[in-house]
């Protein structure tokens, strides 16, 4: 009967061991999200107080070319039909399939005037 005891107890210390090791990454990884969204809140502030709402396409592009920030345009990212400005200010980890998922800012701006060309790509 001491050998069952004796197993139970080495198969209980290793079940805490691992679910303590668990519980230790994952708060590890919860301080490091909650820290990267802080970054991510920071950046996104540094932005809105140089830009402020209604800023024109040269001046969002003047500002982001100062900063030395890194910048592309992409057309069809919203129904607007003009083209938005994203400026990546992160990476995360992605699930096991996807190498990575970057963060984003996106600058979006009305057009001046409807793109024929974005309607006849649809037909």
């Amino acid at each position: 009967m001491s050998r069952v005891w004796r197993w139970s107890f080495i198969v209980l210390l290793l079940i805490i061991t691992a679910t303590t090791v668990w519980l230790d990454a994952h708060r590890r990884e919860e301080r490091l999200r909650r820290e990267r969204a802080a970054g991510y809140q920071q950046a996104l502030r540094s932005y809105t107080d140089e830009l402020p709402l209604g800023a024109t396409r040269k001046r969002v592009e003047d500002a982001l070319r100062a900063r030395g920030a890194s910048y592309e345009q992409v057309f069809g990212f919203d129904a607007t039909n003009a083209y938005a400005g994203l400026v990546q200010i992160g990476t995360e980890a992605a699930p096991w399939y996807c190498n990575k998922n970057n963060v984003y800012i996106k600058f979006t701006f009305d057009a001046a005037e409807p793109r024929l060309d974005a309607f006849l790509s649809l037909a």
